[in-house]
């Protein structure tokens, strides 16, 4: 008998979950990068927080926050949670397509 305890990971081992943590896991870097690194005037006020994250995107600073998606990708491929993995997979495909529409679609 294997008396090894079941870990809220390994419990929840489904698609959906990597899913959210793959789409969570960039947009709070992103975050943290635009309120420490960020110059306090080029911030906008409260009200038009939008304008700060969606309008100024930096591409390069989201690129890099979502290849930090790779750090959870293999620390999920390593311990054989598969479906936390696909989630990621699919999460980092749905930024790719963001990227192609911010670069390629969108009117300036």
């Amino acid at each position: 008998m294997n008396d090894t305890p079941i870990t809220f990971l390994e419990k929840n081992n489904r698609w959906y979950w990597g899913l959210l943590a793959g789409i969570a896991f960039p947009l709070l870097w992103y975050f943290m990068w635009w309120l420490f690194f960020v110059e306090p005037s080029a911030k906008p006020d409260a009200g038009h927080i939008r304008y700060g994250f969606f309008r100024e995107l930096n591409l390069n600073v989201l690129r890099l926050c979502v290849g930090l998606n790779l750090i959870l990708f293999y620390f999920f491929l390593n311990r054989k949670l598969y479906e936390w993995a696909k989630g990621i997979i699919g999460a980092v495909l749905g930024y790719v397509l963001m990227f192609i529409y911010l670069l390629y679609f969108q009117q300036t």
